[in-house]
């Protein structure tokens, strides 16, 4: 069984019956039922999907029935956010300028050790092949100008081992106006 992790995005292409998000998030959701994958992400997940980026609050209590019912299916794994992954998340919004909640979940994966990022968020998009212990060998493989590393369109591969970016983090400290980070 491999592992993939699922930004908020695309729970919310299924949740909300996005088309251009559903038949992709539909391909994996297949895979998971018959055992083949298993879908990981932030406990943030579950508290991100009730309020859209960019769109108004208005959460009924039938939505908040079908997304915790959703949530609990056995090839979900939620994983906590602690003190490692914030701390993982803080780094990649220094070095990469990644927006606070993407670091979370780009930190999760990572720390989770997950094959694969899914994602349709162009900005985590951009980052494919730059962040991990893989990034250089994804670079060089790459065409350039090429973001996808994943055969289906709009997903995000990452696959990368956490402890690189520690490693590389205590061998290269980085000076932010006067907060020495190793």
């Amino acid at each position: 069984m491999s592992d993939r992790y699922w930004d908020t995005v695309c729970f919310l292409g299924v949740l909300n019956a996005e088309p251009d998000k559903l038949s992709a998030c539909r391909a994996v959701i297949a895979e998971a039922e018959r055992g083949n994958v298993r879908v990981v992400t932030s406990a943030l997940t579950i508290a991100e999907v009730l309020w859209p980026k960019g769109s108004p609050l208005s959460l009924g209590r039938d939505k908040l029935r079908r997304v915790q019912t959703f949530m609990q299916h056995e090839w979900i794994a939620v994983r906590d956010v602690d003190r490692t992954v914030a701390e993982e998340a803080r780094e990649l919004v220094w070095d990469h300028n990644v927006r606070p909640k993407d670091a979370i979940h780009v930190a999760t994966a990572l720390d989770a050790g997950v094959e694969q990022f899914d994602t349709f968020d162009g900005d985590l998009i951009a980052l494919s092949g730059q962040i991990g212990k893989s990034a250089a060998r994804h670079r060089a493989a790459q065409p350039a100008g090429a973001a996808v590393l994943t055969d289906q369109p709009n997903l995000l591969y990452y696959g990368d081992n956490l402890d690189v970016l520690r490693r590389h983090a205590r061998r290269n400290p980085v000076d932010r106006g006067g907060v020495v980070a190793a």
